[in-house]
């Protein structure tokens, strides 16, 4: 089976990037998907469970294979910017890079 981490999708990219909401980190209601350079049509957008494929271990949807053809595709497993809904994570705790492309996109601390 093709392991998909080691294509480019979305959620492997440095400029990818996530914001929770809901009532506490332990009540997640939703996830928002964001490309900070704002170079996917399709976000931002709530994940969805409708991106799991049959028989397939992780996420392959149309929504993040935006990146096989995008120029700004960064593979950064990890680095990605994660807001939780308790503002416990901060964008200052991720690279200057990140944090200027997010305060740009309009994404701020919780």
């Amino acid at each position: 089976m093709e392991n998909l981490v080691n294509n480019n999708r979305c959620q492997n990219c440095f400029w990818f990037a996530t914001t929770d909401s809901g009532y506490s980190n332990w009540t997640v209601e939703e996830t928002t998907c964001h490309c900070i350079k704002k170079l996917n049509p399709h976000f931002p957008c709530q994940e969805s469970y409708s991106w799991e494929v049959p028989g397939s271990p992780t996420k392959d949807h149309a929504v993040l294979r935006v990146a096989e053809t995008c120029g700004s595709f960064r593979r950064e497993c990890g680095e990605q910017i994660r807001l939780d809904v308790e503002g416990k994570v901060k964008l200052a705790d991720f690279c200057e890079e990140l944090q200027l492309a997010a305060k740009a996109y309009g994404m701020e601390d919780y």
